[in-house]
């Protein structure tokens, strides 16, 4: 069995499809699998034991060389694709959302095609877990699968259990030198910034959060390249070490696996948390949805705002952001002594704390999932009045209609798994 993954792009995106390739060699054990990713993100899935062989996209070389010579950048171009075109596999799957991915699924040769498929100047998707995923990306209030759940079922792999899966690499083991502190106490790391600002803390309460923090822990503040001016002359301390652009990928991952927290709204950085094991404070606001993006492993806190608003599908043009006005340092402070210390920690009025349980679906909210489970039932699928909310086809249908009747099947697991909201 020889299978060829695409998913190049977004370090999240990357980490939230390794449980995906788990399953795969649960499911066949002589499974060669290639995995094809960008330069910029190979670090997040090199390494890993379910990769037979990794197909790295060059994109930004082809694009220098192309911008010298238009010739050697088609060269470049060619030689990539020559070491997919040239496999003949058993099954394609292209989890990526763009043109890149849906020309590599259209023009590979494989028995079997999953995915978005871009053909004749247009995306085609020729299974029903595609297609569902695209039908709820209009109507995301409505969603309640993790994305790696939906990868799984995308593959065919829905009802095998797996994890999340990173490698930390050599560099990444020696990350205690980042963290000499003076005092012997609990190391809580922060990463307060996304890649988006909407979703970010701001850096006046990073800088708070931090203050606070470091008074009873060691705190480490993570950061990627070019994010250093947005908290100038933030210093170290005994119990602090600013870290913001002095990481490797595989550095940070070890600084978060040395510490006893995670608090971010950073996906990457909280999906490697989840593949580590260390705990995290999973922070979702603005167009951040928890229901299909928390990550993949028990025992997450989900911080999160409730709000019909929410998802935001406009963030930008957003002027009140009240999805993160209730998110304080105080509030953030006091979780990470309820989470460390066991101490009790009362929510602030508009934000839910919730748990993540992971049975053989990843549930956090079980009020949620029966809420939407009981809008398809009735509807035969989801829809508001008049206006379908995801367009209504038999074999989308049929697909959701499987996932309830697995659910129903996993009646006890999703009891003990999924029972109450902490």
């Amino acid at each position: 069995m020889k299978i060829l993954i695409i998913q190049p792009y977004r370090l999240g995106d990357v980490l939230q499809a390794t449980p995906a390739l788990q399953a795969l060699k649960i499911k066949y054990k002589d499974v060669k699998i290639d995995f094809v990713v960008d330069s910029s993100c190979a670090g997040a899935i090199a390494g890993n034991p379910y990769v037979s062989r990794l197909i790295v996209l060059p994109r930004n070389s082809i694009r220098k060389s192309g911008a010298r010579d238009i010739v050697a950048g088609f060269r470049e171009l060619y030689a990539f694709m020559g070491e997919i075109l040239q496999t003949r596999y058993d099954l394609a799957i292209n989890y990526n959302f763009d043109a890149i991915g849906g020309i590599l699924l259209k023009e590979c040769a494989a028995a079997e095609k999953r995915g978005l498929i871009f053909s004749g100047g247009k995306f085609e998707m020729n299974d029903p877990w595609t297609k569902y995923l695209f039908a709820i990306i209009t109507s995301r209030r409505y969603s309640f699968i993790n994305i790696s759940d939906i990868f799984k079922l995308i593959a065919g792999v829905g009802d095998i259990r797996s994890s999340l899966y990173f490698k930390i690499k050599a560099g990444g083991r020696s990350a205690g030198k980042f963290l000499d502190f003076a005092f012997d106490r609990p190391v809580v790391t922060v990463q307060g910034f996304a890649s988006r600002m909407e979703r970010s803390l701001s850096a006046e309460q990073n800088t708070e959060l931090i203050s606070m923090l470091s008074k009873k822990y060691n705190v480490a503040l993570l950061g990627a390249k070019g994010e250093e001016h947005f908290m100038p002359g933030l210093k170290d301390t005994d119990s602090f070490r600013n870290l913001t652009g002095k990481t490797t990928l595989d550095e940070l991952a070890g600084v978060i696996k040395s510490s006893s927290l995670l608090i971010t709204p950073d996906t990457f950085a909280m999906h490697a948390a989840a593949a580590v094991g260390t705990k995290t404070a999973a922070i979702f606001k603005a167009g951040a949805w928890p229901y299909e993006t928390a990550p993949y492993a028990a025992g997450v806190k989900v911080i999160f705002a409730p709000l019909e608003c929410a998802p935001c599908a406009a963030p930008e043009k957003c002027r009140g952001m009240k999805c993160g006005a209730a998110i304080t340092p105080e509030f953030l402070s006091g979780l990470v002594e309820n989470i460390i210390e066991n101490r009790p920690a009362a929510n602030p009025d508009g934000i839910d704390v919730y748990e993540s349980n992971k049975g053989n679906f990843l549930y956090f909210d079980a009020g949620h999932r029966e809420a939407v489970e009981t809008i398809i039932s009735a509807n035969g699928l989801i829809s508001r009045g008049k206006t379908p909310i995801i367009p209504v086809k038999r074999n989308l249908q049929a697909a959701v209609g499987a996932l309830l009747s697995s659910m129903r099947t996993l009646e006890n697991d999703l009891k003990r798994d999924s029972a109450g909201i902490h």
